[in-house]
């Protein structure tokens, strides 16, 4: 027979278990949690807030956490290889720059750079021009590791850096109306980024011009507005026509249009464009298998084969197939 216990205090420790609440809030909406997993540590871990994959060393990934560390982990054996203490506040993102080079962005505002060969030291890239202006979320561009980019909390643009030249942004994207969320550099082009923001809308930069001084700032080449604020947004590494954003409870995978064609008025050429390279006619090798239908005042309806476009062709493109209608064509 079990020993006899008092019901009354059964119930009051009980009681007190299931009162056992702790609660953080957070001055900013939460959208990411996560319980720490370290075996070596008892004491309590911070939450994390961002990770990044080291797509030189896919073995490792890189957390972030509030309490002021960024930790790098093996987990193909399941360990912790380092843990830095990166800045004096919070650490709100991480991204990989190389096989032993990361960066982070922090509540204390800065930007800065670690190379696990020199565990002691960090390289501040960037501070805020304005005093304790958090930094939350960082993107490094991994076809040309000089540049990254980066968000400043409740602000409507992003900063892009030259790490070459720490201190000064080399160019500020300034189109949005809201807050800016998320960045994603293009996974297949060292010159575009996206970004995207509370006003609901997903930007495509071109920045091969950013080095120059440009009249009223720098446009973005492609918008996409979405139903809602577009909290997050990823750059498909496998397949970079597309682009994947969250917002509202929904998720979204788009596809990047870098073909267009237009018309120039009284005209008989149609104009094809490739959006990653402003300016110029196509002119350079691609690979896209389509049928683009034109049709005029010739009365022709002609349907043209694209896909060796980017290759010299003596003369003019001709049509695979053409129709002549009674009068003049208007529309298709």
């Amino acid at each position: 027979m079990g020993a006899n216990s008092d019901p009354t205090q059964d119930g009051s420790d009980e009681q007190q278990k299931r009162s056992e609440i702790y609660t953080y809030e957070a001055p900013w909406h939460v959208y990411a949690m996560n319980w720490s997993v370290r075996r070596d540590k008892n004491d309590f871990c911070g939450p994390l807030t961002s990770f990044d994959w080291n797509e030189a060393e896919p073995k490792r990934i890189g957390t972030s956490s509030i309490d002021t560390t960024c930790t790098i982990w093996d987990i193909e054996r399941e360990v912790v290889d380092t843990q830095l203490i990166a800045h004096d506040k919070e650490v709100y993102d991480i991204a990989w720059g190389g096989v032993g080079v990361f960066a982070s962005v922090s509540a204390d505002g800065s930007v800065r750079v670690f190379d696990l060969r020199d565990k002691e030291h960090s390289t501040i890239i960037y501070e805020s021009s304005e005093p304790d202006t958090p930094l939350v979320r960082l993107g490094w561009n991994k076809q040309d590791p000089r540049y990254m980019a980066t968000i400043i909390m409740d602000s409507a643009k992003v900063v892009v850096l030259d790490i070459r030249f720490p201190t000064l942004p080399v160019v500020e994207l300034q189109r949005h109306q809201a807050s800016v969320n998320a960045i994603a550099w293009a996974p297949h082009s060292s010159c575009h980024i996206c970004t995207a923001g509370d006003d609901s809308q997903a930007l495509i930069w071109d920045l091969s011009s950013m080095g120059q001084p440009v009249e009223g700032g720098l446009d973005p080449i492609l918008a996409y507005t979405a139903g809602a604020e577009i909290e997050q947004l990823q750059w498909s590494s496998s397949q970079p026509d597309w682009v994947a954003i969250a917002f509202s409870t929904k998720l979204q995978i788009l596809r990047d249009p870098r073909y267009m064609a237009t018309i120039i008025m009284d005209s008989a050429k149609v104009v094809v464009l490739d959006n990653r390279f402003p300016t110029l006619p196509v002119a350079h090798q691609a690979s896209v298998n389509f049928l683009p239908y034109t049709a005029g005042e010739d009365s022709q309806a002609l349907i043209r084969d694209l896909s060796p476009m980017g290759q010299p062709v003596e003369g003019a493109l001709d049509p695979i197939l053409a129709y002549k209608a009674g009068t003049e064509i208007k529309q298709h």
